[in-house]
């Protein structure tokens, strides 16, 4: 029975009917069944062995093909094999006579060869890496069948094709084979779904002899077998090439087992391999949908907190410090609880808000997801943002900026100094890139890994309803400000920024021309540079402060780096990083030579330069103190808050240059901070705030209309009660702090303390906005005459 399945497929000939090649020999003149015309094959073909595989049915035609275009046994030797089984015979193919079944007798007895689950242990264990299971399956198939090389051939079901990715005798130039389904050996065992035993590879019809000229490789005898999983759907095809066995004419029967037992062990852990990939890439694709979503997104802003900055007036710049447009203020110092009203005041005080029709709800609400949208890490946070923007808005008012900059430029950078590093994940570029994670995998071709990032948060910000400021924009505006936010965001890059210092040198000195196109791209990326690196030109206090913030970030990265395997920069390794050295070489490299160019286009910038050369000496300064001291204080950042070292470095300082040290030590008085609003000229409320605090609460407070509402026009004193309570999403601003809300009592002459009480019941009566600043009244016509 085996023996007449093994030659029978080989004798049907598509050209004149003939009897078997056994039966010529012994001249039996009993008729074969494959003896018949060419017109009684189409109409009646011959008797078929039953066939227990599903998949053999849906094939007839192509099995029919293979029969019809086949030549004689002694051409290419018996090929098909659609399965082997002693017992019940699945075979295609017309039945032979005995002499025939004799003449292969040898075959028939051969065991099934029996393969070790610690094979297929071993395969599962590499389902985690399918080029690393696909090696391990080519080399134990020829190992166990004791063949010259092995392919494995998955299907690609999307474009009807085999592909093979991993080659053990190939061209090193060849990453990859595709193979369509149908053509070939590998083809035809794909569409057949049956396994093809070639004897000679060069007398073969169906073999594919494009491959041999692309590999370099001779093919001699090819054993092909479908591999299919459980489910009977087809993984790929196996391919072993040429028997070494001495005095071999082909593959075996005992291969042909083995191929067959063994494509089941294949299909199963590719199958498994497979499946584990496509869990991992819905994985990356669901965490990718999760980093592209803006951070905070889920949070619901509380209506209160939007409702606190849309009762309270916009202020002017002094409500917060009376040095608050100074370059050497730092903007910390006013608290967080007031980050979000300056932020709007910085829209208001540049003329943004009513040049361009800007919401004021809208407005608060999209301060208020900014400041969502940033992380809690040590540096790259929210009161950065705030900083940056505050210096921004500071090179906004000058002449220089004004003159230079259009207002939708002027626009994009506050926008963009707001959101520049939203949803920082406190690391660099390189270390995305080294972890390929998802932010990695979508932007790393086009580098500015967490840059593009930031911008496409920002974007998906002001796409929201809520937050779109820029609504009353034409389309064409709209498109110019996102383009500039774009640029401007990927500038804070500092490599970016290395690549186009030169550009930013040259349009120095040949002087800005305000005609450029290109001098304006170079001023706003100087501009946003120069603010993202703002905290080194304040004191040497804030500079220490903050750079302490920046390397518990870097030294938080060393720390993964060093889990994954990484050798961490040594400015990340908190066992070598010696701060006050790492700052003087990035301040040489980097922090003078953009405020040096920024004080020569803009004059009013000068002493941020000034503030960055004497922040320079006091490093060294410190560089010198922790030196010659105790040498393991280097290991830890405690020096850095230490007063007593500070004074010793301020002194130094002063020994060499005074001017310097003044600098350096500068510091403003607070007292008016946190929220007090200072006359413009008197300050006449300057410490009268304890010592008449009912009288003031009596005058501005209460709202004499007809439906008795409390209306908080100038809200000097906290809010005791909340009018909603702070709802458990977010609660993102705080409750202003009375202890730093009253100044010190101070007695003066009552004829001052009559002048404030006019001035405040004059304002509350008449100032819809109870601004004390003349120009920053918000007066209807109404209100206006009548107050006249």
């Amino acid at each position: 029975m085996v023996s007449s399945r093994r030659n029978s497929t080989t004798n049907i000939s598509s050209s004149t009917p003939s009897m078997s090649t056994a039966q010529q020999e012994s001249g039996d003149d009993k008729p074969s069944t494959s003896k018949m015309s060419s017109e009684e094959k189409v109409d009646s073909p011959p008797i078929w062995r039953k066939f227990s595989h599903p998949p053999f049915n849906n094939n007839r035609n192509m099995q029919l093909q293979l029969a019809n275009n086949r030549g004689t046994k002694d051409d290419w030797g018996a090929s098909l094999r659609y399965a082997i089984n002693e017992e019940q015979s699945t075979s295609l193919g017309p039945t032979v006579d005995s002499a025939e079944t004799s003449s292969i007798s040898s075959d028939t007895t051969v065991a099934t060869p029996v393969i070790s689950p610690s094979v297929y242990e071993r395969f599962i264990v590499l389902s985690d890496n399918l080029t690393d299971l696909v090696k391990a399956v080519m080399e134990e198939a020829k190992k166990n069948t004791d063949a010259e090389s092995c392919s494995l051939f998955l299907i690609d079901e999307e474009n009807n094709e085999l592909v093979a990715n991993v080659f053990d005798n190939a061209n090193e130039e060849i990453k990859e084979l595709r193979v369509p389904v149908g053509d070939g050996v590998v083809g035809c065992v794909a569409k057949t779904r049956t396994m093809m035993n070639v004897k000679d590879a060069k007398k073969c019809p169906f073999f594919y002899a494009q491959v041999d000229e692309l590999t370099g490789y001779h093919t001699k005898n090819i054993l092909c077998f479908p591999i299919i999983d459980n489910s009977g759907a087809l993984v790929g095809v196996g391919e072993l090439c040429n028997k070494q066995s001495e005095n071999s004419k082909g593959f075996t029967r005992t291969d042909e087992k083995y191929a067959k037992n063994f494509a089941s062990y294949c299909a199963n852990s590719i199958a498994h391999c497979l499946f584990y990939k496509k869990i991992q890439e819905a994985s990356t694709r669901s965490h990718m949908a999760t980093e592209m979503m803006v951070q905070g997104s889920h949070l619901k802003i509380a209506e209160d907190d939007i409702q606190r900055l849309l009762k309270d007036p916009l202020r002017d710049w002094r409500y917060f410090n009376q040095n608050f447009n100074d370059f050497s203020f730092a903007p910390r110092n006013i608290g967080e609880n007031h980050f979000h009203k300056a932020s709007m005041m910085f829209f208001e005080d540049l003329g943004f808000t009513t040049r361009y029709r800007i919401n004021k709800r809208k407005l608060s609400y999209l301060v208020l997801r900014i400041s969502a949208g940033y992380r809690t890490v040590p540096y790259h946070n929210w009161s950065h943002a705030f900083a940056v923007a505050h210096f921004c808005w500071l090179m906004m008012r000058t002449e220089a900026c004004t003159n230079a900059l259009t207002d939708l430029e002027r626009l994009s950078l506050i926008i963009a100094c707001l959101c520049h590093d939203i949803d920082h994940r406190g690391t660099t570029n390189s270390f995305q890139l080294q972890s390929k994670t998802p932010l990695a995998q979508l932007y790393s071709s086009e580098g500015s890994v967490l840059e593009r990032h930031h911008y496409a948060q920002t974007v998906s910000i002001l796409h929201m309803p809520e937050c779109d400021i820029l609504e009353q924009l034409t389309t064409l505006q709209y498109r110019t400000v996102l383009s500039n936010i774009r640029e401007i965001i990927l500038a804070t890059d500092i490599a970016a920024h290395l690549k186009k210092a030169s550009r930013i040198h040259d349009m120095v000195e040949i002087g800005y021309n305000p005609m450029s196109n290109d001098h304006h791209y170079l001023l706003t990326c100087l501009i946003m540079t120069a603010s993202d690196l703002s905290d080194q030109s304040k004191n040497f206090n804030n500079a220490k402060l903050i750079a302490e913030n920046i390397y518990k970030e870097f030294f938080a990265q060393g720390d993964l780096e060093a889990e994954i395997g990484v050798t961490p920069l040594e400015m990340m390794d908190r066992e070598k990083a010696f701060v006050p050295q790492v700052q003087l070489e990035f301040l040489d490299s980097i922090g003078l030579p953009v405020f040096k160019m920024l004080a020569e286009i803009i004059p009013d910038g000068k002493s941020t330069y000034d503030a960055i050369r004497a922040n320079q000496l006091c490093w060294n300064a410190l560089k010198e103190e922790i030196q010659s001291s105790d040498s393991g204080v280097r290991q830890c950042l405690t020096y850095l808050k230490d007063e007593d070292i500070e004074r010793k470095v301020i002194e130094k300082v002063r020994e060499t240059d005074p001017r310097a040290a003044e600098i350096a030590s500068k510091r403003f008085n607070t007292i008016t901070s946190n929220g007090h609003v200072p006359s413009t000229s008197t300050d006449i409320f300057e410490g009268y705030l304890e010592e008449y605090q009912n009288p003031i609460d009596q005058i501005c407070m209460p709202n004499h209309n007809n439906n008795h509402e409390e209306q908080p026009v100038m809200r000097l004193l906290p809010k005791k009660n909340s009018t909603k309570k702070a709802t458990e999403e977010a609660a993102l601003l705080k409750q202003p702090d009375c202890d730093g809300l009253l100044l010190n009592r101070r007695a003066r002459p009552r004829r001052l303390w009559r002048r404030a009480c006019q001035l405040a019941r004059s304002v509350s009566e008449s100032c819809a906005s109870c601004s004390p600043m003349p120009n920053r009244r918000q007066i209807s016509s109404e209100d206006d005459s009548e107050s006249a």
